[in-house]
């Protein structure tokens, strides 16, 4: 089987969640037969010029035509959308090429946008041809896949119509659990730091100076915070402290998460799933999330902590820095991973999807 990957995500990126689950879905529709990319990028004036063909920018009306003619020089049997956004190139390789088409929604974008733009005036045309094509993508795709229940509920709540596949966020795991018992063993044992991981964006921002300014005042003066992710070293003079570091952009997580004593995510907005829970529970970490952070995921009420206000965080991660089987806590995460989100977990209903 012949395939087109069609994303707006740089592949080859490994700080933006958004990347990592598409490259995911490269490697699960590669395991399939052959498979061609395409990566949609445009300047500005090629932004600027999208809507009015009724294109979510950066798709542009010359990456359309880059893609029909691509098609018709490859002729792939399956075409699959890594995106909603593309919905006037779904309708139209339905109604003039009668190609295979599969759409994977990476969240409710209508509803992302909120979190996004927040009140931002340029959110209403964004709104308006995101609705339009989202819709699109639902009523003319042969196959859709989505992350969760919440977004396959809400979607058919917005169109009508929900997606028939639920595929979480997954991860090809580099370590092997008896590697990562060595790499844990190693580290300082009496470590008691806390770690963030995500990309700057309004909402990480939000809610990394929410935790700051409410939890860490409140928790053992013993116990620091690491922030790291791209973009965020631009905040070390806000942030940085005796008690907090601010690393930022960096190419190299995994030592954070091996000398973690636990990964944060106060997360109160947003949409979809958040990778970097599955990155922690890959890497074996004791998790305190909200709600919102986990949505999507199955919790094994061991190693995983719902917190939703700062009592509950400040509770979560004192039983943490007092318990004597860590080591056990990190165990029950891997195992959470190993069952539900790694690759191997969901290559069997991804290939259904694709074969549907």
């Amino acid at each position: 089987m012949r395939s087109l990957f069609i994303t707006l995500n740089d592949i080859n990126a490994n700080y933006s969640g958004g990347s990592v689950c598409s490259l995911r879905n490269l490697r699960l529709l590669s395991e399939l037969g052959e498979t061609d990319t395409f990566v949609i990028n445009s300047n500005k004036i090629e932004k600027v010029i999208s809507s009015v063909f009724l294109l979510f920018p950066p798709f542009s009306i010359i990456a359309f035509v880059k893609i029909i003619n691509r098609i018709n020089r490859t002729k792939p049997d399956i075409v699959f959308f890594d995106t909603s956004l593309l919905g006037r190139l779904v309708k139209f390789l339905y109604k003039r090429k009668g190609l295979k088409t599969i759409v994977f929604f990476h969240n409710v974008e209508i509803d992302y946008l909120d979190v996004r733009f927040g009140k931002s005036a340029n959110k209403y045309l964004y709104s308006w041809l995101c609705k339009y094509n989202e819709s699109l993508s639902l009523k003319y795709s042969h196959s859709s896949i989505c992350l969760n229940k919440r977004d396959q509920d809400r979607l058919e709540t917005i169109y009508s119509i929900q997606p028939e596949f639920i595929v979480p966020i997954t991860l090809n795991s580099t370590y092997a659990w008896g590697d990562m018992i060595e790499k844990y063993r190693s580290d300082n044992k009496q470590n008691k730091s806390l770690l963030f991981v995500g990309s700057l964006n309004r909402s990480n921002y939000i809610s990394v100076k929410w935790f700051i300014d409410n939890v860490m005042t409140v928790l053992d003066k013993s116990i620091q915070l690491t922030i790291i992710g791209k973009d965020f070293e631009t905040k070390r003079t806000e942030f940085e402290s005796d008690r907090i570091t601010v690393i930022g952009t960096s190419d190299n997580l995994e030592e954070y998460y091996f000398k973690s004593m636990c990964v944060i995510s106060p997360i109160f907005e947003g949409a979809g799933m958040k990778v970097k829970i599955a990155e922690a529970l890959m890497y074996g970490c004791v998790i305190a999330a909200s709600d919102e952070a986990l949505e999507g995921y199955e919790t094994n009420n061991q190693s995983v902590f719902r917190c939703n206000n700062i009592e509950e965080f400040k509770m979560a991660i004192q039983n943490i820095s007092e318990s004597d089987n860590l080591y056990e806590l990190k165990q029950a995460s891997r195992l959470l991973f190993e069952k539900h989100y790694s690759d191997k977990s969901a290559a069997d209903i991804f290939h259904k999807a694709v074969n549907n």
